[in-house]
């Protein structure tokens, strides 16, 4: 059951929190959907600005400049239609507008934030992991016995340390907890053990019990991709590349391409990421990084560009690890190909694009090694170890950071997170 509520031209769907405007969806964050769905189920009434943070922040005590700033976003977003939202001084707002569609009176099942949570997560954006946490702790809320909603927002906290979306240390650890309490709900749960695995190896660097906990989800869940995934991955965090190889057997796309390029396999590795490259960045990316190492600078480039492209703003546009790796692959291939002057301006850009938000100190590491400058690099990777960069975990099989290998600092790094 859906509970669409309706003024003027607008419809609210209460149960997917989706807004549109005759018909047309209306971009807006979820705290603003939030506000609104508080004033449609309260038209004509007063509601205090800790009514309006509770419903929207679950705390009463969030700053009032916070509830103002969506309060303005809301409107905009609503435009002509904003002018039922009225500000009611010193106490909160009010929603004049006649409401029609039947009034909740029952809160919505955990299910549906599951629903609708699970279609912001797969938008891979920032706004729309964020948007499916807020919607799984509703969830959580609603039934806290419920492992699932647990596991799937821990997945959320990943992957906005994987996306390069948030500091990573902050997220995976908030991905651990929510694990563990999944796990601690329902033991044989594949999800629960899939993000498990991955607390396992992104924070606690444990693979051996990484991999006991894929072997599980794996047993679950026979065809779970997500625990294929894992052990294509988990051995390459070892330095493994034949374990890799031989469970990438039957994988096809770029799952055994990544497994072939690891294993410095250029050529083999090629036609996989050719296959997805037309809309798949991160398979151009690899695409690129295949054609560089095969011999094919030109190649390489232009695959690069694909991504990131030489005016495109990189703060804007795609997802920042892939947008970020594209760019540091790139100088990589400009310095080695003699183009110093260009590589060195591009890794300036980098290094101050890292000063506003987080990029990942092993993008930067690389496009240092391509400039020659291994102490720098070095650093670089130390950095990202330290911050618990995702990224990190492929220092001991990445083929970027081939020529410090012979270095002893870079050597004990690798020791300490190939456990």
């Amino acid at each position: 059951m859906r509970d669409m509520l309706s003024f003027g031209p607008v419809t609210v769907d209460v149960t997917h929190r989706i807004v549109t405007k005759d018909g047309a969806p209306l971009r807006m964050t979820l705290k603003c959907i939030e506000l609104l769905v508080a004033f449609v189920r309260s038209p004509g009434k007063t509601l205090t600005k800790e009514q309006l943070l509770e419903a929207a922040w679950h705390d009463p005590a969030a700053s009032d400049a916070t509830l103002a700033q969506h309060v303005f976003l809301l409107r905009r977003a609503l435009g002509a239609d904003a002018k039922c939202i009225k500000t009611v001084p010193q106490k909160g707002y009010r929603f004049d507008a006649a409401v029609s569609g039947e009034l909740p009176g029952r809160a919505e099942a955990p299910a549906e934030f599951v629903m609708a949570a699970d279609e912001f997560r797969a938008l891979n954006t920032e706004q729309g992991l964020r948007s499916a946490i807020d919607l799984y702790t509703r969830a959580i809320e609603a039934e806290p016995g419920e492992a699932r909603s647990y596991a799937r927002r821990a997945g959320c906290w990943r992957l906005l340390a994987e996306f390069m979306y948030a500091d990573p240390y902050t997220t995976l650890m908030s991905a651990k907890g929510d694990a563990g309490r999944a796990l601690a709900l329902n033991g044989e749960d594949a999800e629960a053990l899939i993000e498990s695995a991955y607390s396992s190896a992104l924070f606690d660097r444990d693979i051996a019990a990484a991999l006991q906990y894929a072997d599980l989800a794996a047993l679950r869940d026979p065809g779970n991709a997500a625990a294929r995934m894992l052990h294509v991955f988990l051995p390459l965090m070892r330095g493994q590349t034949a374990a890799a190889l031989n469970a990438s057997r039957g994988a096809g796309g770029s799952l055994a391409g990544a497994a072939l390029y690891f294993a410095r396999a250029y050529t083999k590795a090629i036609p996989y990421f050719e296959a997805s490259a037309a809309d798949n960045p991160g398979a151009n990316v690899m695409l690129g990084a295949c054609k560089l190492f095969s011999g094919d600078a030109q190649g390489a480039m232009a695959a690069f560009r694909e991504v990131y492209g030489e005016h495109v703003d990189v703060r804007r546009a795609g997802r920042p690890n892939v947008r970020h790796y594209a760019l540091a692959l790139s100088i990589y291939a400009m310095a080695k190909n003699g183009d110093r002057v260009r590589a060195r301006k591009a890794v300036t850009d980098l290094a101050a694009l890292s000063r506003q938000r987080y990029v990942s100190p092993m993008a930067r590491a690389i496009a240092h090694v391509g400039l020659g400058e291994h102490d720098v690099a070095v650093a670089l990777v130390e950095e990202a170890v330290a911050r618990f960069d995702p990224w990190a975990a492929y220092i001991g099989v990445d083929p970027f950071l081939d020529a410090l290998r012979d270095d002893p600092r870079f050597v004990q790094i690798i020791g300490r997170i190939a456990a």
